[in-house]
């Protein structure tokens, strides 16, 4: 099982919308999580349709904010557990396959709601047995290696990310990125394969 999760900041751009088609045709992910939508339930709908996925679940933008859309093939069941503005949770069963809990998450960008929203998350049992991957934007770092950019990222700050991986006993799995060509910038999504 293969898929992409992209912030893709507004999906309502032409350029956005040509790149998606181009990493969707190339990759032809099970999965596509979109974070940061921008844009109405019809709207992405629409774009989902015309990508060629049948199955879809969004969650709408508060005015022009956020945003969420889910995409999967039709050889997945997907049942949704739980949803906010920030995340969507699901259990995946392949035709003929086990089943797996998948929580799609685009975690809060601004230091001010990242305390509250990593708090909530660690008091909730998500436990539940079930193989559990956690995929998307998560806004977060788990160590000072992983900053790029000029912005520093405080030593001394809470480290809300390590302490739900420690809690849930989750393991980090690299992200891979991929060139885009023909702009020659990088696109802030993960392409990977699972299983």
């Amino acid at each position: 099982m293969n898929y992409i999760s992209w912030n893709c900041q507004g999906l309502g751009k032409p350029l956005t919308v040509q790149t998606l088609r181009e990493v969707t045709r190339s990759h032809s992910p099970a999965f596509v999580f979109l974070s940061e939508t921008h844009q109405s339930y019809h709207f992405v709908d629409k774009v989902r349709r015309q990508f060629g996925y049948s199955k879809g679940f969004n969650v709408e933008p508060i005015e022009t904010a956020g945003g969420l859309s889910l995409w999967w093939k039709p050889e997945f069941s997907v049942s949704i557990l739980d949803y906010s503005m920030h995340f969507v949770d699901t259990v995946v069963t392949k035709t003929g396959s086990s089943r797996f809990r998948i929580t799609w998450l685009y975690g809060p960008p601004y230091f001010a709601d990242k305390e509250k929203f990593w708090d909530s998350w660690n008091s909730k049992n998500w436990n539940d047995g079930t193989p559990w991957l956690v995929i998307g934007d998560l806004n977060e770092l788990i160590s000072q290696h992983e900053k790029e950019g000029r912005a520093t990222w405080g030593l001394n700050r809470k480290h809300f990310l390590r302490c739900f991986q420690n809690t849930n006993k989750l393991i980090d799995i690299p992200r891979a990125e991929f060139h885009l060509g023909k702009e020659g910038g990088w696109c802030n999504c993960a392409a990977r394969k699972i299983g």
